[in-house]
C-alpha cells in the first residue's frame, strides 16, 4: 500500500515530469484558439459584420471552454 505523503526517492513513476506534462501542447492550443476566437468574436460583432460569424466564433469559443475543463477534471484523477 503506498503513502501520498511518504517523500522517499522511490516514488511513483507516473510522477515523471512527462505525466506531469500530458497534453500540455494541446492545452496551449485550446487556450490560443479560445483567444483568438474570443478576439474574433468581439470584432465581427463591432464591426457589425454579420451574426452567423459571430455565433461560429462563439461556438468555437464554447468548445474549447469544454475541452479545457474537461482536460482539467481529468488531470485531477
Amino acid at each position: 500500500m503506498s503513502d501520498p505523503y511518504r517523500l522517499d526517492s522511490t516514488s511513483d513513476p507516473t510522477d515523471s515530469p512527462k505525466a506531469a506534462s500530458k497534453g500540455g501542447a494541446a492545452r496551449i492550443a485550446l487556450w490560443a484558439v479560445l483567444v483568438l476566437s474570443a478576439a474574433g468574436s468581439a470584432v465581427s460583432t463591432l464591426a457589425g459584420l454579420p451574426m452567423a460569424l459571430d455565433m461560429a466564433f462563439g461556438v468555437v469559443a464554447i468548445v474549447c471552454i469544454v475541452a479545457l475543463v474537461i482536460q482539467y477534471v481529468q488531470g485531477r484523477k
